[in-house]
């Protein structure tokens, strides 16, 4: 076996091994938050708009894969503890990948991508990625348990902090339960040497984003005719998103031949939406909306939506303010969908 692909072999194994020894270890054997692959990249794939969306990847070790890429993928270089510009990304670079644990079983087999580490070294002191249970301070030492509980790590005074990709000052008091990090470990020490926070990204949500997430959800189904909208250029991934949609009226223009692609959408437009692609189901009996001080702020023709939505339990029960016409943004737009998905 070739001496660098053995070295790496080493450290991959050095780095599993960060979870059963040193500063940390496995407290159960559950299944992990993410998983380890180390490998070369074969290939970038970018959508229709020119934006990286995989990695085709291959590794003696792991064998063949593809790794999907999204705006939560964290790209890090471990070498400078900093964020990454994915744009540098090379045919040929070798790099650890942490995704997720659920495998789509084709040929090569499909993940989603946590995070990107690059500028590697062959050593324990490359960056881990995790995600944290559970944090507990005592004594100027912080536990942080991670990894569905598979990780436990510790940080004392001496640990340092940064945020990715911002010069925002960072302590260990915005270590969070359910916060993403990237790890560094010396091995000469029981406390870690540095801890990114990788800062949740939660933007507002345009008609054309929250349809395209809704067609990706739906399986990318075929549609029989392209829809023309003059700000739709025609071949992207939007556009087939648009076409789908308009076909099925699920989601209409927003006149004079605009569907309004870049426009913010809004909680009753992206309700509506959905509901219509339930089948614009009439149910028998209505809780109502009384719960919320605004309910009357509601346009008339996402009433019916907004009802069924509230009573599937799609809106948020803890808050008596609804707010129908603010413009929603990516966590809020991934429930709604998964929830429709699951009506």
């Amino acid at each position: 076996m070739n001496t660098d692909i053995l070295k790496r072999l080493i450290s991959v194994a050095a780095i599993v091994s960060f979870s059963v020894t040193g500063t940390a270890f496995a407290e159960e054997n559950k299944i992990s938050d993410s998983v380890l692959y180390y490998g070369q990249i074969e290939n970038i794939i970018s959508d229709n708009d020119g934006n990286i969306s995989s990695l085709r990847m291959s590794s003696e070790a792991y064998g063949e894969y593809v790794m999907h890429l999204s705006d939560e993928t964290a790209f890090i270089d471990s070498g400078k503890k900093t964020a990454s510009d994915p744009k540098t990304l090379t045919k040929g670079e070798d790099v650890y990948v942490f995704h997720s644990a659920m495998i789509m079983e084709s040929y090569p087999p499909q993940t989603a991508a946590y995070a990107v580490v690059r500028n590697i070294p062959q050593d324990i002191g490359c960056a881990k990625y995790m995600k944290v249970d559970f944090v507990e301070k005592k004594d100027g030492v912080v536990n942080i348990t991670a990894d569905n509980e598979n990780i436990k790590i510790i940080a004392d005074k001496d640990t340092t902090f940064s945020d990715y990709g911002s010069d925002n000052n960072v302590t260990a008091d915005d270590i969070q339960k359910d916060s993403r990090i990237a790890v560094w470990h010396n091995s000469n020490s029981k406390a870690v040497e540095h801890i990114m926070l990788i800062s949740e990204t939660d933007k507002s949500v345009t008609r054309g984003g929250f349809i395209q997430a809704l067609y990706k959800s739906a399986g990318s189904p075929n549609f029989a005719k392209k829809a023309v909208f003059s700000d739709v250029k025609g071949g992207t991934d939007v556009s087939k998103a648009v076409s789908w949609a308009a076909e099925k009226g699920i989601a209409h223009g927003i006149g004079n031949g605009v569907f309004g692609t870049d426009e913010p959408i809004t909680l009753e437009q992206a309700v509506t939406i959905l509901w219509r692609y339930c089948g614009s189901p009439i149910l028998m009996d209505y809780t109502g909306l009384t719960q919320y001080t605004d309910a009357e702020d509601i346009s008339d023709y996402c009433i019916k939506a907004m009802l069924w939505a509230n009573e599937k339990g799609m809106l948020d029960k803890d808050t008596d303010v609804l707010n129908p016409n603010g413009v929603i943004t990516s966590k809020t737009s991934e429930k709604l969908i998964n929830s429709a998905e699951n009506k």
